[in-house]
């Protein structure tokens, strides 16, 4: 079943008022860095010494879609995300993340 039936069907099934589409980052943001004035740092020092299959696992929001129900646009808080939405994981070959030539350059590669 594809991603926007699965976020449609939840929302039917369930007393939710938004589905949105997610997926895990690739590697733990715990070891990112920051770069400024050509120096790195970490964001946080104590997660350098971890092994990263202990670490929380973290997602984001893609701009696949967003789901709502019609009731939702009568709220209060028209916002895109609530502590109560619901959810669709996307596989990471369905969710590339388009920015620039190169990451075009690679949705090429593994789309052919």
């Amino acid at each position: 079943m594809n991603g926007l039936v699965k976020g449609i069907k939840m929302l039917i099934e369930s007393e939710r008022d938004r589905c949105i589409s997610i997926s895990k980052y690739q590697h733990p943001i715990q070891r990112s860095f920051s770069l400024k004035n050509n120096t790195i740092t970490p964001l946080k020092i104590s997660s350098l010494n971890c092994r990263t299959q202990d670490m929380k696992t973290i997602i984001m929001m893609r701009q696949i879609f967003y789901i709502f129900k019609k009731e939702c646009f009568n709220c209060s808080t028209n916002n895109i995300f609530s502590n109560d939405s619901a959810f669709v994981e996307i596989p990471k070959e369905y969710s590339l993340d388009i920015d620039n030539e190169e990451d075009w350059k690679f949705a090429e590669k593994i789309c052919s």
